[in-house]
């Protein structure tokens, strides 16, 4: 464990723990942190870790099979990198509520085949990344998305039909796209609930 949080401290980021003293979380966001980097995770096999942040860091899909250790991880930050999504072919993250893509434009829909098979998903951020309206019957595949953010993308109206049968979904952040409000009101007849937590 003295490796990790040297290494953390050397990449200039923060290590956080939780109320039984075990580290809990790792802040490497806008840090000097590459692919190769990531290999401190496959040798300690640090699975007590819930919440790891590697926004603007040179991480890649090839990185992320370096993290599959982390069986308890429940947030991942990987905003404003080079993710595609098909790394997530190479891990199991069962634990998986939060992700967070923002910023990331190489995403892909074959990555997002991947992504979709974390069935725990709760909350999932694509703020000003490249998906658009294709990338939507992807998500609708997450059954346990509760919150999902995405303002500032291509996303229309003649996308959100693949919505329609997502029953769970909460809260739909859409600031930023062409999306109209004649466009919610189909999806609101599908999803009644959901525009309690509507931000336009």
């Amino acid at each position: 464990m003295e490796d990790l949080i040297s290494f953390v401290e050397s990449k200039g980021g923060r290590i956080m723990q939780n109320e039984q003293g075990e580290l809990d979380s790792i802040y490497l966001y806008n840090c000097n942190v590459a692919d190769h980097d990531l290999d401190i995770f496959t040798r300690l096999g640090t699975n007590e870790i819930a919440y790891i942040d590697l926004g603007r860091t040179q991480v890649t899909d090839e990185g992320l099979a370096k993290l599959a250790s982390l069986q308890r991880l429940e947030y991942l930050d990987l905003g404003d990198t080079k993710i595609t999504g098909t790394g997530f072919a190479n891990v199991k993250f069962t634990s998986l509520k939060k992700l967070s893509l923002d910023k990331c434009d190489m995403l892909t829909v074959d990555g997002f085949k991947e992504i979709v098979k974390c069935q725990n998903l709760e909350k999932l951020n694509l703020i000003e990344s490249n998906i658009d309206n294709q990338f939507l019957q992807e998500i609708a595949k997450l059954d346990k998305l509760l919150t999902l953010w995405i303002d500032d993308t291509k996303v229309t109206n003649a996308g959100l039909p693949y919505l329609n049968g997502m029953t769970q979904l909460k809260s739909l952040s859409i600031r930023g796209t062409t999306i109209t409000r004649e466009g919610m009101l189909q999806l609101w007849k599908h999803l009644p609930d959901l525009n309690k937590g509507l931000t336009m």
